[in-house]
């Protein structure tokens, strides 16, 4: 269900989910593995990780427990531009500890009480 969730592609995996009981708080550690080639930020070139950085996103809450993100961020060294980069990942907004993943919105309108509804998804009529 969290993988479903949180829509993570290749190569990032969701590597372990702990339950903190004195917080009321999920935490999730989504890892990816060694020898692992991403692209270059700036020229798209294969790299491998030149080394990564432990971060944590505040996500949105899951059954109204608070949510939280955890991984290594990896920095390549681009042999083509010869650049040392921190590898952009989907789920994080830029500059920022909270997490870049969108809640579904389904708001119901009824176009007369007891009759047919209306479903607006996420700005979509139904």
């Amino acid at each position: 269900m969290f993988n479903i969730a949180l829509q993570l592609e290749e190569p990032w995996k969701l590597a372990h989910i702990e339950f903190e009981g004195r917080d009321q708080a999920w935490h999730l550690y989504i890892d990816f593995e060694r020898g692992t080639t991403f692209s270059c930020p700036f020229c798209g070139s294969a790299c491998k990780e030149y080394d990564t950085e432990k971060k944590q996103w505040r996500h949105l809450d899951f059954w109204n427990w608070k949510t939280f993100m955890h991984a290594r961020l990896p920095r390549v060294k681009c042999r083509s531009c010869n650049k040392v980069t921190q590898v952009p990942v989907k789920w994080a907004r830029a500059l920022s500890h909270l997490s870049n993943v969108k809640r579904i919105a389904i708001d119901e309108t009824s176009s007369r009480p007891g009759h047919r509804y209306d479903i607006d998804v996420c700005g979509s009529r139904m």
